[in-house]
C-alpha cells in the first residue's frame, strides 16, 4: 500500500577486516576478496506505527559474514525507530553471501550496510539524516 523499503546491499564497501585473523597465511600477499551478496534485493516491512506517523529514514547495521555465507551479529549503528531497527535487522539475517576470501581461504568478515525506509505519496514527516 504505497510503503516500501530497500536495501543498499550494494553499498557494502565498507570492509572492516577480517574477523579470523588466525585464518590468514602467514605469506600472502592477495588482499581481502569481499563477500558477495547471495539473495537479490530485500523488502521489509513497515509496522503500523512509523507508517501512521509517516517516519522515512535510513538504518544502518553493522554485521559479521561468517566463513559459512550466513550473517551473524547484526547491530544497529543509526537508528530510525518506530520498530523499523528490528524490521531492518529481520531483513539482514534472512541474507546469504558468498563468504570472502583471503589467499584463498574463506574468512569472515564485516561491512556496514544500510535499509532506507520510504513511504510513497508521503513527504517525511521526521528529520531523519540519510548520507550518502
Amino acid at each position: 500500500m504505497g510503503q516500501k523499503a530497500w536495501l543498499g546491499v550494494l553499498a557494502f564497501g565498507s570492509v572492516l577486516g577480517c574477523a579470523s585473523p588466525q585464518a590468514r597465511p602467514a605469506l600472502c600477499d592477495e588482499a581481502l576478496h569481499k563477500a558477495v551478496l547471495m539473495v537479490g534485493p530485500l523488502a521489509s516491512r513497515y509496522t503500523t506505527e512509523a507508517r501512521a506517523r509517516g517516519i522515512e529514514g535510513r538504518v544502518r547495521v553493522m554485521l559479521t559474514v561468517t566463513r559459512s555465507g550466513f550473517v551473524a551479529n547484526p547491530r544497529v549503528i543509526q537508528s530510525v525507530g518506530y520498530g523499523l531497527d528490528e524490521a531492518c535487522i529481520e531483513a539482514v539475517r534472512s541474507m546469504t553471501f558468498e563468504p570472502a576470501t583471503l589467499c584463498g581461504v574463506t574468512v569472515s568478515s564485516e561491512y556496514v550496510t544500510s535499509m532506507r525506509f520510504v513511504l510513497a505519496g508521503h513527504p517525511p514527516v521526521s528529520a531523519i539524516p540519510t548520507p550518502d
